[in-house]
């Protein structure tokens, strides 16, 4: 994997949260509605050593994209 992306989709009453996967010249995307979520998201917090609150800033503010690189972080 080359890079992760997390953002938001306005649903218009809801947000839904999506992560893009980077892997080469393929794109994986995966959102919090689809089963199998929970594990993959908890596999890739594992994995990439992410802090707990790694979705802070993309679920911050309602509404808003907040497109944000998880993977690689950047300091």
């Amino acid at each position: 994997m080359e890079r992760a992306v997390a953002f938001k989709r306005d649903l218009l009453t809801v947000d839904c949260v999506c992560i893009i996967f980077e892997l080469g010249e393929s794109l994986v995307e995966i959102d919090e509605d689809m089963e199998g979520y929970a594990e993959v998201e908890a596999e890739m917090v594992a994995a990439l050593a992410l802090p707990k609150d790694w979705f802070a800033p993309v679920i911050q503010p309602p509404f808003a994209t907040n497109h944000t690189q998880i993977f690689p972080r950047h300091c």
